[in-house]
């Protein structure tokens, strides 16, 4: 009996390492669950990341973007996932971004993107809409210039601690960021954002961006944009001057702190900065398992 309980431990933990790898890497999903009869029925869009990268659909980008540089080296498709891996050589930080503009851009739907999130101060993953007309924005009318969408920012892991602000960022709570940005970001400018966490969200959801993989969403109407958290509605927009009716482009992204491509602590008022992160946290990957786009939410 002794021999045979031992046996079984052995070949369970064998088990376990070969399903999950039992320590701290993402036990990343071979295939998606199959899709429903509603989700075929509204599917507009959808890449799984189980080829190459799709240059059909995404341009990688290339060039200083705040702390870091975006740098092609950094994304590339693995294991049925996009990977933006964020790396550091010789005190310089290089990281990814890719976006389909003048590939795939539309407005109004459900957008949804299954992801595990890197765990770094100092950086943050992004998953976002664009539009090609806000970029020489002149004014702050969402009829014209359209709006920046972040579903989902996460530069909040380890969070500084502020006493005061703990019910608005609980340093003990995993917690990312919605916002809506129109116009120039200076003066013809109009935004908001709101902190999701575990004590601040519109369904009371329990919110562990850092623990799985999850996924965010937004659902866009011509009246509102409400944000979804593993298809639990966390947060929602209905301001009519921040309610676009112009076509965006799909935009995953990982940036860094800092500026002219020198490392800082991100503008963030409760980021930390990268060099907050213990030695050996770099290279470090946002992985995407895939993005869908649907014609209107399809649960």
């Amino acid at each position: 009996m002794k021999k045979f309980l031992i046996l079984a431990l052995v070949l369970i933990t064998s088990l376990c390492f070969m399903l999950t790898g039992c320590g701290d890497e993402p036990d990343v999903p071979s295939t998606r669950v199959t899709m429903t009869d509603t989700e075929k029925k509204y599917l507009l869009f959808y890449d799984d990341f189980n080829t190459d990268l799709d240059l059909n659909v995404w341009n990688v980008h290339n060039g200083e973007r705040r702390g870091a540089y975006w740098d092609e080296r950094c994304v590339y498709t693995k294991d049925g996932n996009l990977v933006i891996t964020t790396m550091e050589e010789d005190g310089t930080f290089y990281t990814g971004a890719i976006d389909s503009r003048e590939k795939y851009e539309t407005h109004f739907g459900y957008y949804e993107a299954y992801c595990y999130l890197p765990k770094a101060s100092g950086i943050w993953s992004a998953w976002w809409i664009m539009p090609p007309t806000m970029h020489d924005a002149e004014t702050s009318d969402v009829n014209v210039c359209g709006a920046e969408i972040d579903i989902m920012e996460s530069p909040y892991y380890n969070p500084c601690t502020i006493e005061a602000l703990q019910n608005v960022m609980p340093s003990d709570i995993d917690t990312y960021q919605c916002a809506v940005h129109v116009g120039d970001y200076d003066k013809k400018y109009h935004k908001t954002e709101q902190f999701i966490n575990s004590r601040n969200n519109k369904s009371n959801a329990t919110i562990n961006i850092y623990d799985d993989w999850h996924s965010f969403g937004l659902e866009w109407t011509d009246t509102y944009y409400r944000f979804y958290f593993d298809r639990q509605v966390v947060c929602e927009v209905a301001d009519a001057k921040l309610i676009s009716q112009l076509d965006g482009y799909l935009f995953l992204s990982v940036e860094v702190g800092g500026k002219d491509g020198v490392a800082a602590k991100p503008d963030f008022i409760f980021a930390n900065s990268v060099y907050e992160n213990p030695e050996g946290t770099f290279p470090i990957d946002f992985l995407v398992d895939y993005v869908a786009v649907f014609s209107q939410l399809p649960f």
